[in-house]
């Protein structure tokens, strides 16, 4: 058989997706590089067909661009499972080093937080204690971009993978105390029990360090209660606490002093905890400043309480402007239950001779209302969602199976659109609207009428009642004169002052919740697009159906949607829970990143 002569130049047929038959000629080198390129181009934009056709004895599995990445890296960035798929069943080597960083697929995929990318590959045997130029693991490059999903699923999938450090020294807790802000991915860490006491070689720093400096509160706090050394010294001789002033050193001794007297103490240190005598403080000065100001009064004279408010609210005042809502505890909850039941003893006890019976009826009538509905709201179920019992192998088994990429990583369970994990309650609540400190639990989506119900009566029974103490003050003055009206009626008097800004508050707070029922719109989603506006780097994705912030509703639609609610329980969701998910078709086509 005679030898087949070298063909320098060859003919290429290829069937576009038009159905086109295209003829072009190359030489041999040309030819062989744009069959690259195009195999690359097509992996990128997921042109399954074209792969294939390319892998039919074209390009090889394993074989590499100009820029030393395979197919298989192109594919992982770029999210196309398919295409992953079909390379590897090709015989393309799922841990193929290519790009400047001599970097495995499953590194490409964490680059740019592609979970799916990252589970087929993984699947696939993909090994995540390879380690690229720098020394870093998947696990580093996911600890960088800060997707906590990404995270976690890898600490939990590989236990064996958490304490790796790259050539500085750093494990991936100290990528995530360096480019993280906040309680998570540290929590994470934490939760799979992580060394967190690795030092880096050029600083010697350690996580907490880097926390402490970035002035991460609930980070430090997190790292501290889980075991890190307060005392280590980095290079420099300094300690975390040396990194900081002061003032910030001392809120984190608080706040890990009060978490592990909740979680670890006695009943006897709880009970002498700071946290519990601020609890305690707090569900009692109402009743306690209340009965010592009826006191006062009886015991001397109106103009001796009024000037022991004067001293004592501008006080209050600078308290409150000090502390956080959840340092107020059960403030603003038995400031409700004394100040109304001191009010409907005021009308029972104060009005004699001043009221007609039938308005004293009616208005304790609303009075009892609006409490029924109010102690309704603090008695009844919250709509926590339980926590799970087995946490890791019930998260992998959602992002493997189910597809779920929204978590809870303090609960361990998955996130609807309409879930969120209360800071307050410290617990998740389905149909999340907003926590209320007024009653100290969440507003969700099961009791927001109730919700509406408690404000609405609570305004109608405030509007009555300031024009009632007017009326009482003013007939009480006609008959007696001033002096004597203070004398007999001067707790009408301190209650008027009282009253006026609990009108202001209520209609405040009836106005907003009435507002956004009738845009079918929630507290938390308002805070949320605020925050997305705030955030240049961040884009809403619009809803193809109704979007609240540009949309305005027609007035007929606002008395209808508030309709719904109030008189048949429906809202927003409830009537078309379809929701628009657009997906972006951007996409990595150039540099090897990683």
């Amino acid at each position: 058989m005679s030898r087949r002569p070298t063909l320098s130049t060859i003919t290429e047929r290829t069937e576009t997706t038009s159905g086109v038959i295209s003829t072009t000629t190359n030489s041999a080198a040309e030819m062989e590089e744009t069959k690259m390129q195009m195999a690359v181009r097509a992996a990128q934009l997921g042109e399954i067909q074209t792969v294939r056709f390319l892998l039919n004895g074209h390009v090889t599995a394993n074989e590499l661009d100009h820029e030393g990445c395979g197919l298989l890296h192109w594919a992982a960035i770029n999210n196309k499972i398919e295409i992953i798929e079909l390379i590897l069943s090709h015989g393309g080597n799922v841990d193929l080093i290519g790009g400047h960083m001599r970097s495995t697929p499953l590194h490409w995929a964490c680059y740019n937080s592609q979970i799916a990318a990252v589970i087929c590959l993984i699947k696939n045997g993909a090994n995540p204690a390879i380690r690229n130029m720098n020394g870093e693991t998947p696990l580093h490059i996911a600890a960088n971009t800060g997707n906590f999903t990404l995270i976690a699923y890898l600490l939990v999938k590989f236990d064996h993978i958490k304490d790796m450090r790259d050539n500085l020294g750093n494990s991936a807790v100290m990528r995530s105390a360096a480019q993280s802000f906040g309680l998570f991915p540290i929590r994470i860490f934490t939760k799979v029990d992580a060394h967190l006491d690795f030092t880096s070689d050029d600083t010697g720093d350690t996580a907490l360090h880097v926390s402490m400096l970035r002035q991460n509160l609930t980070g430090a706090v997190e790292l501290i209660c889980a075991g890190a050394d307060e005392d280590k010294k980095n290079k420099n001789g300094q300690t975390p606490y040396d990194l900081v002033n002061e003032k910030f050193g001392k809120h984190v001794r608080e706040h890990v002093e009060s978490r592990r007297v909740r979680e670890q103490g006695s009943k006897y240190e709880l009970m002498t905890s700071r946290w519990f005598l601020m609890q305690f403080f707090t569900a009692s000065i109402s009743g306690i400043l209340i009965g010592a100001g009826l006191g006062l009064y009886y015991l001397t004279n109106f103009w001796v309480v009024l000037s022991a408010l004067a001293i004592a609210l501008p006080l209050l005042i600078f308290f409150l402007r000090k502390k956080r809502m959840d340092h107020f505890g059960y403030l603003p909850v038995t400031y409700i239950c004394w100040m109304g039941m001191a009010e409907l003893g005021l009308l029972i006890f104060d009005s004699e001779g001043l009221l007609h019976w039938s308005l004293l009826m009616a208005m304790c009538s609303i009075w009892v209302i609006s409490a029924s509905f109010y102690w309704l709201l603090i008695l009844t179920d919250p709509g926590v969602m339980p926590r799970s019992k087995n946490p890791f192998n019930d998260f992998v088994e959602h992002l493997e199976t189910k597809k779920i990429d929204r978590y809870c990583f303090t609960c361990w369970i998955p996130k609807s659109s309409n879930s969120h994990h209360c800071s307050q309650c410290d617990k998740c609540v389905d149909g999340f609207d907003h926590h209320c400190p007024w009653i100290h639990k969440c507003v969700y989506r099961k009791n927001l009428r109730f919700f509406i119900f408690f404000c609405l009566t609570n305004l109608i029974f405030d509007v009555i009642y300031v024009p009632v103490l007017i009326y009482m003050i003013a007939v009480s003055w006609g008959n007696v004169g001033f002096s004597q009206t203070l004398s007999d009626h001067g707790i009408m008097v301190l209650s008027l002052f009282f009253s006026i800004p609990h009108v202001i508050g209520a209609g405040t707070i009836t106005y907003t919740q009435f507002s956004q029922i009738s845009r079918h719109i929630t507290t938390i989603e308002i805070i949320r697009n605020g925050r997305a506006h705030q955030d240049s780097d961040k884009s809403t994705s619009p809803s193809s159906t109704y979007n609240p912030w540009e949309d305005s509703p027609s007035i007929k639609t606002r008395v209808r949607n508030v309709c719904n609610l109030l008189v048949f329980d429906r809202f927003g969701g409830d009537e078309d829970g379809s929701q628009c998910e657009t997906t972006s078709g951007s996409f990595e086509t150039s540099e090897s990143h990683i």
